[in-house]
């Protein structure tokens, strides 16, 4: 037997023996007593249950279900301290029967909740003022269905009870939404818990008070008593630790899932709006007041959600845009990579009469003379380190702001210059073959003993359209024949 089945076992026979042993005139105090630490025992577990949860927004959760306990025990020991410190045996009293409507207060704040995202602090401020208001609302509403003269008017009681009824329904049917519409399997566990909580809650207290007020004097202290089982129901199934009946459950449909979590907020304001026309009945300004709370919170938030969509927009676009970045840029060198040489082509194969491609392009293919040997002499850190000093050399000669220079592969670099004729083609080349000579990197191996690159060019004259691909060949052949005519030299065609 798990340790929440023992408690709850425990706290029955307990219980029972209590009832047993108690005489005729404990008994009425000793079922408020019961039912106490009942809601008390509850309220203990799922704050454990919160201080347990991993996920902040499952852990606030469970903080509203502990609140809302709070205020039912507050109302619980005000019915004790009225009824036995004061006397008033079956005398309703206004600030206890608030409490008790106060503690639907954190529920229908967590129920209003869109899900586990985070959202804005006034939203939150928002619908949390429409929870109180909400909550203020019904207990004004049904303390109007009481005549002031007559606290025992029995059409009036029995009004009131289908009120409180219609209020506990309310909340399970939401918390049943939830439920089935949670995808994450912490936040679903809460609502089904949440939910059998508030099931056996409505009930039993729709039969406890009916019974009361049609049979008083067929309700017995043990019957009475009875109230104890939806918390400890709630302590047995919100125990750390305890299983997940529906955690390997197949998650509901992205759809309804997304269409419960925008209605939520929206079910909170509409509420409202619906009590406080019906409230103006009772008292016009209260009713008033909560329209236009109601219509001002609906379109606050959708005013809210529209601004956290755009921000969260601005926010994916900036991240595709660094992603975009990172991967069209060499990590080594810092300069583009064959990636983005690559999208750069694609783009500029497609016609765009908007803005007229260039007449001229010449492609530069620039190779690190004898690079293998200083990778094997002097091992590949030095390699990496004349990857970095060439590329910087390589794009600081390259003037124009059109010019791109990429890494094409290994030690293989890649300028592609647009505007640029053949007569301007080789004077580039030499410009670039200069400017790494001029680092004066050490190269043992090197005839020179110093860093040389050679430089094949490749122009295209003909104006658009432009085989790129034809011209990189070219390029690189001309490359090879630099190299073969003894490196640190260019060579081209046009």
């Amino acid at each position: 037997m798990s340790a929440p089945t023992r408690v709850t076992v425990g706290f029955l026979i307990l219980q029972a023996l209590l009832i047993a042993l108690s005489g005729p005139t404990g008994h009425t105090l000793l079922v408020y007593g019961v039912v106490l630490a009942a809601a008390l025992l509850a309220l203990g577990v799922t704050l454990w249950r919160a201080q347990a949860e991993s996920v902040r927004a499952v852990r606030w959760g469970w903080g509203c279900v502990a609140a809302s306990l709070l205020l039912w025990c507050g109302g619980q020991a005000g019915n004790l301290w009225w009824e036995w410190g004061q006397g008033q045996l079956g005398v309703l009293n206004r600030a206890i029967l608030l409490v008790f409507h106060l503690a639907a207060v954190p529920l229908l704040f967590l129920l209003a909740r869109p899900g586990l995202e985070r959202e804005p602090r006034q939203a939150l401020l928002l619908d949390g003022a429409q929870a109180l208001l909400l909550a203020l609302s019904y207990y004004w509403w049904t303390w109007g269905t009481l005549d002031p003269a007559n606290a025992h008017d029995a059409p009036a009681v029995a009004t009131q009870l289908w009120l409180m009824d219609a209020q506990n329904l309310y909340l399970l049917l939401g918390s049943l939404v939830r439920w089935r519409a949670a995808s994450p399997s912490a936040e679903r566990n809460l609502y089904r818990v949440l939910s059998l909580h508030l099931a056996a809650y409505a009930l039993a207290v729709a039969l406890n008070n009916h019974l009361t007020s049609w049979r008083p004097d067929w309700v017995t202290p043990g019957w009475s008593s009875l109230i104890t089982l939806p918390f400890l129901l709630l302590a047995c199934l919100a125990w750390p630790g305890q299983a997940a009946a529906d955690a390997q459950a197949p998650k509901p449909p992205r759809r309804r899932a997304h269409l419960v979590r925008s209605i939520s907020p929206l079910m909170l304001s509409g509420t409202l709006m619906l009590l406080a026309l019906l409230l103006i009945r009772v008292d016009y300004a209260w009713g008033v007041a909560g329209v236009l709370l109601a219509a001002l919170s609906s379109a606050a938030r959708g005013t809210l959600a529209q601004l956290q969509q755009r921000l969260a927009s601005d926010s994916l676009r900036r991240q595709r845009q660094q992603l975009a970045r990172i991967a069209w840029t060499d990590a080594l060198t810092g300069i583009p990579n064959r990636h983005h040489l690559r999208h750069v082509l694609e783009r500029l194969e497609q016609p765009d009469r908007r803005q007229p491609q260039p007449h001229h392009w010449t492609v530069l293919m620039i190779d690190i003379d004898h690079f293998k040997q200083l990778n094997d002499q002097q091992g590949h850190r030095q390699g990496d380190a004349c990857l970095r000093q060439v590329a910087q050399a390589l794009h600081n000669a390259l003037a124009r702001p059109g010019d791109l220079l990429v890494r094409y592969g290994g030690e293989e670099f890649l300028a592609l210059m647009p505007n640029t004729a053949p007569p301007g083609a080789p004077r580039m080349a030499e410009r670039l073959r200069a400017a790494v000579e001029a680092l004066a990197l050490a190269h043992p191996a090197a005839p020179g003993g110093r860093v040389t690159v050679s430089v094949g060019w490749a122009s295209h004259t003909a104006g658009p359209p432009v085989d790129f691909d034809a011209l990189i060949t070219q390029a690189d052949q001309a490359l090879y024949r630099a190299k073969r005519d003894g490196r640190n030299r260019v060579a081209g065609a046009a």
